[in-house]
């Protein structure tokens, strides 16, 4: 909708307090719009003769100074993947420089112009392609997701689950809340309308055995053989219902 989000809660049983058209109006919905536009800033780095590809954003670069221009595809996070192609290139060789990610997983590999190149991708580095480029190469990097959980550095008790880089979120239905908890500019007040949170509890299992994916719905899981509950997790981001980041554990 466009509508600002003023405040998101970790809180067990939160939900996201919105604007409105013409009935709340909050201080930030003016202050740091300019933040916005520093969202690019981080995507690609580079030092005299290496460029480094730091995030997976659709995107085109211009290198004025060396006379690099490249184009990045990819519908990261819904796809593990992203694609390079140089438009542009300086007759000397330069080195590109991928990172990948920790959370993916060994079988992340790297192609360029369509074949694996020989070296093994290390989760938490970078890969280094040394070349003489020529415009029209293609260099792809592919990044398996994996399930993983943290748990809240100050309580061990409390756990989250992530889909390569994506938290997942349990969803729960919004029920009735009134027009003041929906639109207050302040923290949600999960205590005036209280939600029993389910205990998910891994006991050691891998994560595939009990979050499995939805069929049809992407980065969607259902939790299978918890206490007989069976529960949804979606991507923090897309949740629109009541949800909880965190579980407790035990």
């Amino acid at each position: 909708t466009g509508h600002t989000t003023y405040f998101l809660s970790m809180a067990p049983g939160a939900w996201k307090t919105i604007g409105t058209e013409d009935q709340t109006f909050w201080c930030c919905n003016g202050t740091a719009l300019e933040e916005f536009a520093k969202l690019q800033n981080s995507v690609y780095f580079h030092d005299e003769d290496s460029l480094y590809v730091n995030l997976f954003v659709a995107s085109e670069l211009n290198w004025k100074a060396r006379g690099v221009r490249l184009k990045q595809e990819t519908q990261f996070p819904k796809e593990p993947r992203t694609r390079l192609t140089i438009l542009a290139t300086p007759s000397e060789e330069w080195t590109l420089r991928l990172r990948v990610p920790a959370w993916t997983t060994e079988e992340a590999r790297v192609l360029v112009n369509g074949r694996p190149i020989d070296i093994a991708p290390e989760q938490g580095t970078y890969v280094n392609l040394t070349r003489s480029w020529k415009a029209g190469d293609k260099v792809e990097l592919e990044m398996p997701m994996r399930l993983t959980h943290e748990v809240l550095g100050d309580d061990p008790s409390l756990q989250a689950f992530l889909y390569g880089p994506v938290v997942l979120a349990g969803q729960f239905p919004m029920g009735q809340l009134s027009f003041a908890l929906l639109h207050n500019n302040e923290e949600p007040k999960v205590k005036d309308a209280p939600l029993a949170m389910p205990v998910l509890a891994s006991k050691g299992d891998e994560l595939e055995r009990w979050i499995v994916p939805v069929e049809g719905q992407s980065m969607t899981f259902r939790t299978v053989g918890i206490g007989g509950e069976q529960g949804t997790l979606k991507p923090l981001n897309e949740s629109w219902q009541r949800f909880t980041g965190y579980f407790q554990d035990s």
